[in-house]
């Protein structure tokens, strides 16, 4: 391979009016008298469109083009933000696991998500909201999106999260046996209910008992050989 080719003029346009263009013109990767990369360059791309969608601008875009040849190249970036947005009211679909009928109410459901209706939209704040609802540990399948165009409100400042819930059975009993040296015969059981008082809030009682054939009361000749065997 020949000399790698110089980035000569890199211009993004369209961020007049974001309130942090200026940090995002400071955090591209790709800088002109350096080499040209085209991973940096798309990486570059992702990096404008992640932080304007993480600052309300839902449908921000970006168009690129690039030339070079053997000595220079130039690179160009088109941004094209559109307005700024604000979540709406979630709608939630909740499929029970058994004819009980839904274990976790839309009100506890909306507390998890932490989003409020009125906050600028996010991506990041979904991640975080589908997070949320997965360590809850109560629902088998989570799925926290906007809802498709044809079903958004009319006009563009509201976005619509769609939330997508299967329940998984609330309560939980384990138990664990076994024999040691020490403890001789031991038994251990946890319950916990993963939807104490209907708030998704998680109680766990646990239990424990060991040397069973070793103390008093059920301690004789026979249980001490073996537990001490």
């Amino acid at each position: 391979e020949g000399p790698a080719s110089i980035l000569r003029s890199y211009r993004v346009t369209g961020l007049s009016g974001i309130s942090d263009s200026a940090a995002i013109h400071r955090n591209l990767r790709l800088r002109t008298g350096q080499p040209f990369d085209l991973g940096l360059f798309f990486s570059d791309l992702d990096s404008i469109t992640r932080r304007l969608r993480n600052d309300g601008y839902y449908r921000a875009t970006t168009y690129y083009a690039h030339q070079r040849d053997s000595l220079t190249a130039d690179a160009e970036v088109t941004v094209v933000p559109g307005i700024r947005q604000r979540f709406g009211v979630p709608v939630i679909h909740v499929a029970p696991v058994d004819d009980r009928g839904q274990q976790v109410s839309n009100a506890v459901v909306r507390r998890v998500i932490g989003i409020v209706p009125g906050a600028p939209y996010s991506d990041r704040a979904i991640t975080e909201a589908q997070r949320s609802l997965f360590q809850l540990n109560v629902y088998r399948h989570v799925e926290v999106e906007p809802l498709p165009d044809s079903l958004q409100p009319p006009g563009d400042s509201v976005v619509i999260l769609d939330v997508r819930l299967t329940e998984d059975f609330m309560k939980r009993l384990d138990s664990e046996y076994g024999w040691a040296t020490l403890d001789c015969g031991r038994i251990r059981t946890q319950y916990a209910d993963l939807n104490f008082g209907r708030s998704a809030r998680r109680m766990e009682l646990t239990a424990q008992a060991s040397k069973s054939g070793y103390g008093a009361p059920v301690a004789n000749g026979l249980t001490r050989s073996f537990c001490t065997f």
